[in-house]
């Protein structure tokens, strides 16, 4: 319900932020103004999707990602009713652990190379999933640092960017973690 609501006036934040309009205008009546308002008002955030989808699908991902791995982690019960053909050895962190080693033995090293350090995502779920988590989150940071055609905006418009973000990753979150396995 916190995530929920956190989503909701992240959402609400982001919307009003959009509101930069001049009610000045000497040419049009009342109603055609209303019009107008409306039109500028939805070409602007057409723009931004246009212009920020990218990074908002990656924190999507990313918080989708996150929410996977609380939910393997803390509610493996209500995964596995979702899941029942699941492979335990992979996705059950109580023992999915045991496969980055030689028969589930730490003392006998490692399964293949690189399997409890560098490719250990490909030894479970949770591994992969917060490789992925991780991944698209800097490529998120990435494009909106070095992004194309990236001029420096004032600071409202950072702070409109930081609400929309947050209610991407929230919602990617809110999807697997609360909305999957009710």
């Amino acid at each position: 319900m916190k995530n929920l609501l956190t989503l909701i006036f992240a959402i609400i934040i982001s919307y009003h932020t959009n509101a930069q309009y001049s009610f000045i205008q000497n040419d049009l009546i009342k109603n055609d103004l209303t019009i107008n308002l409306d039109i500028k008002k939805k070409s602007k955030v057409r723009q931004y999707l246009k212009n920020n989808w990218p990074q908002m699908t990656l924190l999507f991902v990313s918080g989708a990602c996150d929410g996977q791995v609380e939910a393997i982690s803390h509610h493996y019960g209500a995964f596995k009713e979702k899941f029942p053909n699941a492979n335990d050895q992979f996705w059950n962190p109580d023992i999915s652990w045991e496969n980055k080693w030689k028969n589930g033995n730490k003392e006998e090293g490692e399964a293949f190379f690189g399997s409890s350090t560098i490719f250990v995502a490909g030894t479970d779920a949770y591994h992969a999933f917060r490789m992925v988590h991780k991944t698209t989150f800097i490529a998120a940071v990435t494009i909106e640092i070095g992004g194309k055609n990236r001029k420096k905006k004032k600071f409202k418009h950072y702070v409109r960017d930081f609400f929309v973000y947050s209610a991407c990753y929230t919602a990617g979150f809110y999807t697997t973690y609360d909305l999957m396995y009710r």
